[in-house]
């Protein structure tokens, strides 16, 4: 029993493996679930990726953020992810942001992942006053 186990454990890693393909250098360019914009860009070398996303966060007390995310992540097995964030304040109000953006090449011209957004509202004292989320948005882009 132990080695039909251990035969089935290699096989699923193994079929993880090949869903993730090469990439090809050049743009990938899609939408989200939300029908924006997602675009993703293969070095030279194909080692690399730079990823890119618009969307809209839902608030908890109905208002939303629509913002943007970027930034340079390493591929590695046909995978990247790009994780990022920062502080905004203006009129004594304070937004942390933090988002990821993960993807796998299903095949040579098509790249499909999610996008995930999150924003802590906070006021002058520091009291956390909000959050916006956008969830897990699904992504699929091509060459």
């Amino acid at each position: 029993m132990r080695i039909v186990t251990t035969a089935v454990a290699v096989l699923a890693v193994a079929a993880t493996a090949a869903l993730a393909a090469a990439p090809k250098v050049g743009t990938y360019t899609g939408t989200t679930a939300q029908a924006t914009s997602v675009k993703v860009k293969v070095s030279k070398k194909g080692t690399q990726a730079t990823a890119g996303a618009r969307f809209t966060a839902t608030c908890g007390d109905g208002t939303s953020i629509t913002d943007s995310a970027k930034g340079p992540s390493a591929i590695k097995k046909g995978r990247f992810k790009v994780v990022g964030g920062g502080s905004q304040g203006q009129q004594g109000v304070e937004i942390d942001k933090a988002y990821v953006i993960a993807g796998h090449f299903t095949s040579s011209k098509t790249v499909k992942g999610t996008v995930d957004a999150d924003y802590q509202k906070f006021d002058a004292n520091g009291n956390k006053t909000g959050e916006c989320k956008t969830g897990k948005l699904a992504f699929t882009a091509t060459r």
